[in-house]
């Protein structure tokens, strides 16, 4: 897992990030834009599932931190519940992020591929 974050940006910043960072980590070691990885293609440059944190924890916690945020439950439910029920047969990226002054929670993000 890598996690990182930059001033002045947003999460579409920061999503382009690391879809350069995966685009170059799989053309130095694989020669291209795909990875076998789990004994499955990944194509890296393909477009990216993006998902709202509501989505998210709706699907996998059950429950909506953006309608009733609990700052304990959600870094308890991100790592014991939303974590582990995404796909273990390819990389993912999650970058639940928000720019304070121009986006509100329920506009934050996660990615995967």
């Amino acid at each position: 897992m890598l996690e990182w974050y930059r001033t002045d940006a947003d999460y579409l910043d920061v999503l382009a990030d690391a879809r350069g960072l995966m685009s170059e980590v799989c053309r130095e070691i694989a020669g291209g834009s795909s990875l076998c990885y789990g004994g499955q293609a990944i194509e890296i440059g393909g477009e990216w599932a993006c998902l709202t944190v509501k989505e998210v924890f709706l699907r996998f916690a059950g429950w909506d931190p953006v309608a009733r945020f609990d700052a304990d439950r959600f870094d308890l439910d991100l790592v014991e519940k939303v974590e582990p029920a995404l796909p273990a047969d390819r990389p993912w990226c999650s970058g639940i992020t928000r720019r304070r002054r121009r986006l509100s929670r329920a506009a934050a993000r996660t990615f995967r591929r």
